[in-house]
């Protein structure tokens, strides 16, 4: 049911963290930050666009019609939310308004992953949205890292030489 993580390379990462160097960590957090929330925002409308959408009479015959539910309620429930602030990590989560297995739009999880019946005689085969949203978009994604850290570094850089003339930037 799960499949391998696809790994890509990404292509001027070299020259970005170079240019990252230079600044102070909290600095160099602000910049990907931002350009992790944009690419965020990339992945959740492709995830958004991708996700299942049933019909009425499907969704009336269904357990999620009538938990209700209605046809349309995943799409417009993705979220990018910061993950929380640490040392080590640095990032966004591509979410439903709540979780992937809660609020409102809970059964997101299940059609992302599949699952196995209550009595485990059947399995539901998945339904990805999410992840095929961040590897086929894999390309663009590392091209709004490079375009929002080049951009943010020349920025805090021309306000830095304004502002100080220092050789290092707070």
């Amino acid at each position: 049911m799960a499949k391998a993580i696809k790994r890509t390379e990404m292509e001027g990462a070299k020259e970005l963290d170079k240019a990252l160097s230079v600044f102070l960590p909290k600095v160099q957090n602000k910049i990907l930050r931002k350009a992790a929330r944009q690419a965020g925002k990339l992945v959740a409308r492709e995830a958004a666009d991708n996700a299942p959408e049933g019909d009425e009479e499907e969704y009336d015959n269904s357990p999620i019609g009538k938990a209700g539910r209605t046809p349309g309620q995943l799409k417009k429930s993705f979220r990018v939310r910061a993950l929380p602030r640490s040392r080590n990590t640095l990032g966004v989560a591509i979410q439903t308004s709540k979780d992937l297995f809660r609020g409102e739009a809970f059964y997101g999880g299940f059609l992302e992953l599949g699952w196995v019946t209550h009595r485990g005689n059947k399995e539901v085969e998945a339904k990805p949205f999410l992840r095929p949203a961040i590897y086929d978009n894999a390309n663009e994604i590392n091209h709004i890292f490079l375009t929002v850290g080049k951009v943010e570094i020349d920025r805090i850089t021309e306000e830095s030489r304004r502002e100080s003339g220092g050789d290092r930037i707070r």
